[in-house]
């Protein structure tokens, strides 16, 4: 009987690890979802500081 009681608790005890493992992967895809989306977003903001400077440097070109 104690066996028994034993061998569940151990199978309980290893369901609940794969579980929490299950959990840590997909919360480690989400953030590396984030995180690229993040870099993207800077990306982003870099062409466009690129692009604004490059509109300024024209224009003080013209007006110069």
């Amino acid at each position: 009987m104690a066996d028994t009681k034993h061998e569940k608790a151990v199978s309980i005890l290893i369901h609940r690890l794969i579980r929490a493992l299950e959990l840590a992967n997909t919360n480690q895809k989400e953030i590396d979802r984030i995180s690229n989306i993040q870099d993207k977003i800077d990306r982003s903001h870099e062409e466009t500081a690129f692009q604004q400077a490059q509109k300024n440097k024209e224009l003080s070109t013209i007006y110069a």
